[in-house]
């Protein structure tokens, strides 16, 4: 379930206890460790994948689809992976979204069978 999407900006995912963004546990608990690696990476363009996190060391369940760069965030935010494929569905999850916070997403939006990790 994708709960948080804004233009040009951010798709944000997981919490499929609650679908509000508000719920949810990763596989290690409620809450785990920020990957220092992960915070060396840069939110240099659109397609990369980083932790959805509330602080430091707050990565739970949620993740989010970068639309555009967002330097701000990085040393922030564990960047984990980019999409290299299936550019569209990302495209097409922007579509849902809002111009800004706190206005309900027109659309519901979620996905499945989707990820493959390339190394």
């Amino acid at each position: 379930m994708c709960h948080r999407i804004l233009k040009n900006f951010i798709v944000q995912c997981g919490d499929y206890t609650r679908g509000t963004g508000t719920g949810g546990r990763s596989i290690y608990g409620s809450r785990f460790d920020d990957e220092p690696n992960g915070l060396r990476l840069k939110h240099s363009k659109r397609y990369i994948l980083q932790m959805a996190n509330a602080g430091p060391d707050t990565n739970g369940n949620q993740f989010c689809f970068m639309l555009k760069a967002a330097p701000h965030l990085d040393g922030k935010h564990v960047v984990f992976g980019e999409v290299v494929e299936g550019f569209e569905v990302v495209d097409k999850m922007e579509q849902a979204g809002v111009e800004k916070d706190g206005m309900p997403l027109q659309h519901k939006v979620s996905f499945t069978n989707g990820g493959e990790f390339l190394f």
